[in-house]
């Protein structure tokens, strides 16, 4: 409320330190004055420490972080009811919070290493899908684009096979033409030498068969 409200985006994380520290620092006066140390108040100090835990933050910040949340905590206590100190209870209690501040370091830090490579991850990845999806659409074009150049190629090689087609027929055509006007002389010449002299024909078949055997 107090980041949204003044507007202090660019600078959520001071914020949200300072406000900490006063918070634990009024919540150490409000436990001070509970008793004595040897009250069950005792054991709630040992849970401010995690409230680090979640905040992605680097080794360095989150070590100031902590530990000057404890110690906003305990100056708290000590602001309120300074004979507290004078309990044997309270190296106790400052020996566990100084666990409790070690293992809620190692647990954040071990937490934020770990979202922090799931995001590089995460970030590898969509680097990867878009160059994927790039090289996708790079590949459709490449695609649609030999496939037109396959299509004019079998468009070119359909009118030069019909062109082809064309040719042939039309030289079968004028070949045949040819014999069979060659062949229709050599009958009309073979009948005319038959009424003149009927002996002499034999060459005249000869060449009726060999224009016979080129027709075929």
């Amino acid at each position: 409320l107090v980041v949204h409200g003044l507007g202090l985006r660019r600078h959520a994380l001071p914020v949200l330190w300072v406000t900490a520290m006063v918070i634990l620092f009024a919540i150490g006066v409000g436990m001070a004055n509970l008793g004595a140390p040897d009250q069950p108040w005792l054991y709630f100090t040992y849970v401010f420490p995690f409230v680090t835990v979640a905040l992605p933050m680097r080794l360095g910040a989150r070590v100031a972080f902590t530990v000057s949340l404890a110690l906003a905590n305990v100056a708290g206590i000590a602001s309120a009811a300074p004979e507290h100190f004078r309990s044997p209870y309270m190296p106790m209690m400052l020996s566990f919070l100084t666990a409790v501040i070690l293992v809620s370091i190692a647990a954040g830090h071990t937490l934020y290493l770990a979202l922090r490579e799931t995001f590089l991850q995460s970030q590898q990845l969509a680097r990867a899908s878009a160059e994927i999806k790039d090289h996708s659409e790079h590949l459709e074009d490449k695609v649609a684009e030999r496939t037109h150049e396959l299509r004019r190629v079998l468009a070119h090689l359909e009118t030069a096979r019909e062109d082809e087609r064309a040719t042939l027929s039309r030289e079968l055509h004028d070949e045949l033409g040819q014999e069979l006007a060659a062949q229709r002389y050599a009958l009309a010449f073979t009948r005319r030498r038959y009424q003149d002299e009927p002996g002499a024909i034999a060459r005249n078949l000869t060449e009726l068969e060999d224009l016979q055997a080129r027709i075929t």
